[in-house]
This record gives C-alpha cells, sequence and structure tokens, in this order.
C-alpha cells in the first residue's frame, strides 16, 4: 500500500516543544540548553514549554532562572492533576505554535530528531511520530522488564 502524499499548506511559523517535567533538577538545564541550541542552529523559531508537574525538588526554580537566560523557555506549573499525560494537554492548552513536538525531560529523546520533525511536518504531514522501537531507533540502558513489555504491547496492536 502506498501512503499518501502530504497535503501543501501555509509554511509553518513557530515549533512549540512541550517538555513534561517532574522531579528534573538534574538533567532539564541541559535539556533545555541543548534543544534550544539544536533548534537555533537550524534556524528554527521556537518555544520551549515546560511543565513542572508537582516537584519536589528545585526544578521550578531552575526553569524560572533558565527562562532569564533563554527567553524561548515558557515554564509553566501544572497546579491541578498531575499524571504525565495531564502535563502534557496542560502543555498543549498554552502553546502558540503552528506545529508541536513533545520532548522527554531527561533528553532520552534526541534534538536532532526534533528538528527532523519540523522538517516532515512543514512538507505537509498532519503528523509524525518516532520509536526506539523501529528501525534506526534503539535504547539505552533501557530496563530490561519494560522493554519486554513494550515489544508485547506492539506486538498485541498489529
Amino acid at each position: 500500500m502506498k501512503s499518501p502524499s502530504p497535503v501543501p499548506r501555509e509554511p509553518l511559523k513557530l515549533l512549540s516543544v512541550v517538555i513534561p517535567a517532574r522531579d528534573e533538577e538534574g538533567c532539564i538545564a541541559a535539556t533545555v540548553e541543548h534543544l534550544h541550541l539544536e533548534l537555533r542552529l537550524h534556524g528554527i523559531p521556537h518555544e520551549i514549554v515546560v511543565i513542572d508537574d508537582g516537584s519536589t525538588d528545585s526544578t521550578w526554580t531552575l526553569l524560572q532562572e533558565i527562562h532569564t537566560r533563554i527567553p524561548e523557555c515558557r515554564p509553566l506549573q501544572n497546579l491541578g492533576d498531575h499524571g504525565f499525560g495531564r502535563a502534557i494537554v496542560y502543555g498543549f492548552g498554552h502553546i502558540t505554535g503552528d506545529a508541536v513536538v513533545v520532548m522527554m525531560a531527561d533528553e532520552s529523546d534526541d534534538c536532532r530528531d526534533v528538528v527532523r520533525y519540523w522538517e516532515i511536518l512543514g512538507e505537509g504531514w498532519d503528523a509524525v511520530f518516532g520509536s526506539r522501537f523501529v528501525r534506526g531507533g534503539g535504547v539505552i540502558d533501557y530496563p530490561r522488564h519494560k522493554l519486554l513489555l513494550n515489544r508485547a504491547q506492539i506486538y498485541s496492536c498489529v
């Protein structure tokens, strides 16, 4: 079966990257800084919307400091019900871009992939999905039990 072609549309203007974060004081600064640098190097207009989802460490304080150096970083606090999906939904409700990518706070997603997603979306596609379980993907230090469960879920969906 041949894939449909993307639909031509107006060029994209702003990429919103939503990053849910809970107790990520050890890595959130590096994640935002690396992402911002990669997007800037590729000339991609962007905002980085980081959702502090009930952190009990200094994640929120760090995000406020990062915002002073990187205005494209927009920290928000989810003061409602917490959880990964709820943080993403909260972030989606606060973006201003015409394209959005979700990225993990611990840099388990490659910033270069965000650039690739932007480029593919710019061709006219409605959605782009990445997976560590497809050709070219991979995992490092991934818990074996989670790997087995994830693989079982993929095969049960096919």
